[in-house]
């Protein structure tokens, strides 16, 4: 954003203590993953996050301690980019379809980790059947980026 000239406000939402038991158990008993795997980004702190984006010069990010699939994206509507990095298929799921009926039109979603075998291949999963459901192509970029642009 900063090298094209992009002065949006940027919000950042994580729950900055990794997946939610409920997403874990899922992956576990649907998805046929173990917990050794998947488990992840449990140390992380909103503190450092900010300070982080602080000593970057980044002062148009605004972090929110959340977890991504029960957050309120009326909130930030109308989205222009939303980045969707949430790994696991459950909340990769959830927070496509809480965050595209709030997305402007000829806004951008992207959803991080769509790629085939790897660990995190519930995101992919999320993304295709996200694009099925609502009659959008599945694009791929850079083989792990799945995007989508709002008519």
């Amino acid at each position: 954003m900063e090298t094209t000239g992009v002065e949006k406000h940027y919000y950042a939402l994580d729950t900055f203590k990794g997946f939610t038991k409920n997403d874990l158990d899922y992956e576990i008993a649907n998805r046929g993953k173990k917990l050794r795997e998947i488990a992840a980004f449990e140390s992380n702190r909103k503190s450092w996050f900010d300070k982080t984006m602080r000593i970057n010069g980044f002062h148009n990010v605004t972090s929110i301690k959340e977890d991504a699939t029960k957050f309120d994206y009326s909130t930030l509507a109308p989205i222009a980019f939303a980045l969707v990095d949430l790994d696991l298929y459950l909340p990769m799921k959830k927070t496509l379809e809480a965050v595209f009926p709030f997305l402007s039109r000829g806004g951008v979603l992207v959803a991080d980790d769509c790629e085939r075998g790897i660990v995190y291949d519930g995101a992919l999963q999320a993304f295709t059947e996200f694009a099925s459901d609502h009659d959008v192509p599945v694009r791929i970029d850079l083989n792990r980026l799945g995007v989508i642009v709002k008519k």
